[in-house]
């Protein structure tokens, strides 16, 4: 998340400094620009989550605790 607020503000800069420059179609095609980042890093951001979701059930979770527990048992055995 860290990277995609760095480029917001990169992509914020640029079409501050844009509208100074070289006008307003410039400004409009850094605005499509900037909609298109923040589209693309908020889908990606709700696709994580769901994916980490569906795949966080207990049923993987308990199995995760068992296998650590397992471990741990042959390792004090050793």
């Amino acid at each position: 998340m860290k990277s995609s607020k760095l480029l917001l503000w990169i992509m914020f800069a640029y079409c501050f400094i844009t509208i100074f420059e070289i006008g307003l179609p410039a400004v409009i095609i850094s605005g499509i620009a900037l909609f298109m980042v923040l589209n693309y890093t908020l889908v990606r951001q709700t696709h994580l989550e769901e994916f980490n979701e569906a795949h966080n059930t207990q049923e993987h979770t308990d199995e995760v605790h068992s296998n650590t527990e397992t471990l741990h048992k042959e390792e004090a055995d050793v």
